[in-house]
């Protein structure tokens, strides 16, 4: 697979497939749909799940990367389901997202060939050290991360898988930080320490979540060893267990919808004519860019929980919890669930017992021998 794809001199276009070149000369083949119809898939999901369903399936419009073999692929997104072609596909959008710290602004690669990697010159993967959590392998292959334990209040993209990256570090140092950060209430120098001790104080008592969203960096999501870009944190109470948490959450996906916003030129208002026509050029790469690789991956999303002591913010392991959870509620655990079905059992095979022993004394039975 790798030799078929070495003979492609640029390794960072995610549409070097030899098949297509023929196309480049001779224009969209026939089989390419009107770029104005949106593709549609074989099984349609249930209707009810409007937005699910578009969610998988964006609109295709009429727009030009400038390459008339990734076009192809844009309005011809099927191709990503034929076996052994959709499997070369995939693989040359992992190599891009891999060298794009996954960006949309895949189209830097294609312009002048920088290659974006890991500070220590690894490729991106999603994790700050090597080791970490692989959120690019789960993207493609779903198979690096562990499905988290629990799952997100807010039912933005409900239908998306939720999984973990907190692994099983111990974050005693780490969430009081986190906890602080999640409660800091700014002024004019910096943070007001004593707005910020109320904010937490007042979090307590009302039990109220707070969530704030972060462009990049944050001290729970550096925690985790785990880069995810712009995601979300918050602080949050959960009535079952009677303790806070912090949360952290993030959707990891190259939705063309959210991507063209994020990674697209802004301020067209005060452009010049000819920056608005570089906009455009660039607004429509980062468009068709990203829906490919939203159609060959695996969207999923990231959600944590990291529960803690009220009082002294000390981090409450995930066992510890359902320790607590089980206690709370008899029924919670598979253990004590099996143990009340075989205490269930023993009550009536020796109801069953007694039952026998009297109907045979009744009728002398037991007598006979």
């Amino acid at each position: 697979m790798k030799k078929w794809l070495d003979k492609y001199e640029d390794g960072g276009n995610l549409t070097n497939l030899g098949w297509l070149d023929k196309y480049s000369k001779e224009g969209t083949p026939s089989m390419a749909k009107d770029a104005t119809q949106t593709v549609v898939p074989k099984s349609m999901p249930n209707p009810k799940n409007s937005e699910e369903y578009k969610y998988f399936h964006p609109e295709v419009w009429d727009i030009s990367s400038g390459d008339k073999r990734q076009d192809i692929l844009y309005r011809n997104q099927w191709l990503m389901g034929v076996p052994v072609l959709g499997n070369m596909i995939r693989d040359k959008a992992e190599e891009v997202a891999t060298q794009s710290r996954a960006n949309s602004s895949v189209m830097d690669i294609e312009e002048d060939k920088r290659w974006y990697t890991e500070e220590d010159g690894r490729p991106y993967t999603g994790s700050f050290t090597e080791g970490g959590p692989n959120l690019v392998q789960q993207y493609f292959y779903g198979n690096s991360l562990e499905k988290s334990r629990y799952s997100p209040k807010s039912d933005y993209l409900s239908f998306l898988p939720s999984y973990s990256v907190k692994g099983d570090k111990d974050y005693k140092e780490r969430l009081k930080s986190a906890i602080d950060q999640l409660a800091q209430v700014p002024n004019q120098y910096g943070i007001d320490s004593v707005e910020t001790e109320k904010s937490y104080q007042k979090f307590l008592s009302t039990k109220n979540p707070i969530f704030k969203t972060y462009d990049g960096y944050s001290e729970l999501m550096d925690a985790t060893n785990t880069n995810l870009g712009g995601h979300k944190a918050g602080l949050a109470w959960d009535e079952s267990v009677n303790l806070p948490y912090a949360s952290l959450s993030d959707a990891w996906d190259f939705s063309p919808e959210h991507y063209v916003k994020k990674w697209g030129w802004s301020g067209a208002d005060s452009l010049s004519k000819e920056d608005i026509q570089k906009k455009k050029v660039n607004d429509e790469r980062t468009e068709i860019q990203a829906s490919l690789l939203h159609k060959a991956g695996k969207p999923f999303k990231v959600y944590d929980r990291f529960y803690f002591d009220p009082k002294t913010k000390e981090y409450i392991s995930d066992d510890s919890i359902e320790s607590i959870r089980s206690k709370m509620d008899p029924k919670h655990t598979r253990e004590q669930a099996d143990k009340i079905a075989q205490d269930k059992y023993q009550q009536e095979k020796q109801t069953k017992y007694v039952e026998e022993f009297f109907s045979k004394m009744k009728n002398g039975g037991w007598l006979d021998k």
